[in-house]
Formats: structure tokens, C-alpha cells, sequence
């Protein structure tokens, strides 16, 4: 149940930036990427941790934002918070603000469980609205699932 997932990722964030520098890495450049409903969470994340944890980047593929999508197909129920998922209020198009980090953005067109006009696109609005900087793709030829794409380059 929600937020169990955000807070399992805030303890991984903690013990990654405690060890980063023994893996010869920055832990002030650590990023964080989610597919699908991995989008949702690595976006709360991007705009809700705190400042210390805060992801220095975000990669959202085919995101579930906004809570309450699909809206026109039906293929899925949205999230019920009663039945353990986000609640409304934690859409992460409504979160953004100037501290959320720079984002790289994959929408589908075609994609009935994630749409990308209910989703990415209101994500991008937001970002752009706050002046965050980012780069957003789209593709009309893959389904929801369909993983890292060269078309991204």
C-alpha cells in the first residue's frame, strides 16, 4: 500500500548516497529512472524528496502521472487509493515546482494503460510551466511494455 514504495525507495536513495563515492561515483549526480508505474514513483520521488535525496535527474518511460488515467479507454481501473495505490493528490503533474530536476521524457501515443496525452504530455506542460528543463520523445508504432528504444536518440 501506498506510500510503502516511495518509502522502500528513500532508504535505497539513502544507502546509495552513502556508498557512491566507494563505487567511484558522484552522490550528487545519482538520477533515478521508472517505466509505467516505476514513473510515478521515480516522479513523486523527483519532485517530493527531500532536498538530501533528491534525485539530481528523472527518466520517465510510458509514466503513469496523473492518478486518475486512463480516462477515455477504460483498458485499466484508475488508482484506488483504497485498494493500496496513490491517492489523487500525489499525480506528479501537480507537484512540480522550481527545484524538481532537469527530466527525459518517452511517451506512446498508442498506449492504453499509460496515454501519453493524460500523462506525459501533462507532466511536460508542468515542467515547462516551472521551467525545468527537459527533452520529451513520442512514437506512435510501440505498445506500453515496450522497454529502452533507439528512437529515443
Amino acid at each position: 500500500y501506498w506510500p510503502a514504495q516511495f518509502e522502500d525507495w528513500r532508504e535505497c536513495a539513502r544507502q546509495v548516497k552513502e556508498q557512491a563515492a566507494s563505487w567511484g561515483c558522484d552522490p550528487e549526480r545519482v538520477g533515478i529512472i521508472g517505466f509505467s508505474a516505476g514513473g510515478h514513483l521515480a516522479s513523486f520521488a523527483a519532485t517530493r524528496a527531500e532536498a538530501g535525496l533528491r534525485p539530481a535527474l528523472q527518466i520517465l518511460v510510458y509514466p503513469s502521472i496523473d492518478t486518475q488515467t486512463p480516462r477515455k479507454n477504460g483498458d485499466i481501473d484508475p488508482w484506488f487509493p483504497e485498494k493500496g495505490y496513490p491517492a489523487p493528490h500525489t499525480s506528479s503533474h501537480q507537484l512540480v515546482g522550481p527545484q524538481t530536476p532537469p527530466a527525459f521524457l518517452a511517451g506512446i501515443h498508442g498506449d492504453p494503460y499509460c496515454p501519453a496525452d493524460e500523462n506525459t504530455e501533462v507532466y511536460a506542460e508542468a515542467l515547462e510551466k516551472h521551467e525545468v528543463p527537459f527533452e520529451y520523445v513520442t512514437d506512435e508504432e510501440h505498445d506500453h511494455g515496450c522497454g529502452l528504444q533507439d528512437w529515443w536518440t
